[in-house]
């Protein structure tokens, strides 16, 4: 676990970052990344893969705003798309391009609050509620 900002980037491999209080930016070219987050309300927070899962696992008390993009290359967004980002939070918006494009959704836990950005290619994103 970790207090305050924590930074985590590699080239290539799996990120898993449990029991973060606090704001984080985690990015690999090429792996999985696993996050347990309680925003402190101190700043943004990023999370990206260019080929991998995000799996964010987000303190249900906290407020924050989660936007999630699943950018789309190489093949149609069609039936099966609507699975790339799967969150226990309700969507405030959920968009899907046709033929290619991104998927996008934006979350509101509480109200909004900090920013936590997610980004992923040609693969799944999910937003989970942090079991205490």
């Amino acid at each position: 676990g970790a207090n305050g900002y924590t930074k985590a980037k590699t080239l290539g491999g799996n990120i898993s970052l449990h029991n973060i209080k606090g704001n984080i930016d985690a990015s690999t070219a090429s792996g999985d990344v696993y996050v347990e987050l309680t925003p402190s309300g101190k700043g943004q927070s990023k999370i990206s893969t260019l080929n991998g899962k995000i799996k964010l696992f987000i303190d249900p008390d906290a407020e924050a705003t989660v936007q999630a993009d699943v950018k789309l290359a190489g093949w149609d967004s069609g039936d099966d798309s609507g699975k790339m980002i799967e969150s226990d939070f309700p969507a405030k918006t959920y968009e899907k391009g046709n033929h290619g494009g991104n998927i996008s959704g934006t979350y509101l836990i509480n109200g909004g609050g900090d920013l936590i950005k997610l980004s992923t290619m040609n693969d799944k994103i999910e937003i989970k509620k942090l079991k205490k």
